[in-house]
């Protein structure tokens, strides 16, 4: 289990495992991660910053096709 935190205001992103939309971080890696992404993760387990974002890139591309 990892501990998240609400973001301050409306940011909603995409959960860096399930990609449901989320308004929780996990800070040490300053990625979006679900309330229930959290309860399942260790934090070996949770992305990079800079792999997060190379994962979006790519789903957001793979969309697009």
């Amino acid at each position: 289990m990892i501990k998240v935190h609400p973001a301050a205001g409306d940011p909603v992103e995409r959960c860096c495992f399930c990609r449901e939309h989320t308004k929780h971080w996990y800070k040490p890696n300053d990625v979006a991660c679900c309330v229930h992404c959290a309860k399942q993760a260790e934090p070996e387990d949770v992305p990079t910053k800079k792999q997060w974002f190379r994962r979006e890139v790519i789903a957001i591309r793979e969309w697009f096709m």
